[in-house]
């Protein structure tokens, strides 16, 4: 039996949010986070305009960017705050990383986020998992994902 789902997350149309979500401050801190998720200073768009040549600089190529708000917007439904998820990629990167191990593909390419939230815009990108996959060598494949996870954490806080 399904529990009942609150009023105030019930919507039509509409993607609400849960009363009173936030984030842990895990989501701040290296190395012991699923997501690695900032606050930026900037506005919305001054962060999504910022982030390309930083993606650039540091070695990786932005391959597609999604607006998730106008997607959605397109099929009557409104979202409350802005979302845009850029699609990045290293192909020296990818190429050490699916050379150890293919079933990483799965996770390609990278996606960083750029969304707001109660009126502050937020920056964040999903980590490597480290314990995704097994490989032949094992200790190249934590490497090869500390330096993916190095990268694109350097990104999301130069971007910030």
């Amino acid at each position: 039996m399904m529990a009942a789902i609150p009023a105030e997350r019930q919507s039509i149309g509409r993607i609400v949010r849960s009363p009173g979500l936030r984030y842990a401050p895990a989501f701040a801190e290296r190395g012991n986070a699923m997501f690695y998720i900032v606050e930026s200073s900037k506005s919305f768009y001054e962060a999504c305009l910022d982030l390309t040549p930083i993606v650039q600089r540091l070695g990786f190529v932005v391959l597609a960017s999604h607006d998730i708000g106008d997607m959605l917007l397109a099929r009557d439904i409104d979202l409350d705050d802005d979302c845009r998820v850029f699609e990045i990629c290293n192909y020296r990167l990818v190429e050490k990383l699916l050379t150890i191990d293919m079933r990483h593909s799965l996770g390609l390419p990278w996606r960083i986020s750029v969304f707001t939230e109660n009126g502050t815009t937020r920056i964040g990108v999903e980590r490597p998992d480290p314990l995704a996959a097994t490989a032949a060598d094992p200790a190249e494949l934590a490497r090869q994902l500390a330096e993916i996870d190095d990268k694109l954490t350097m990104i999301v806080d130069e971007a910030r």
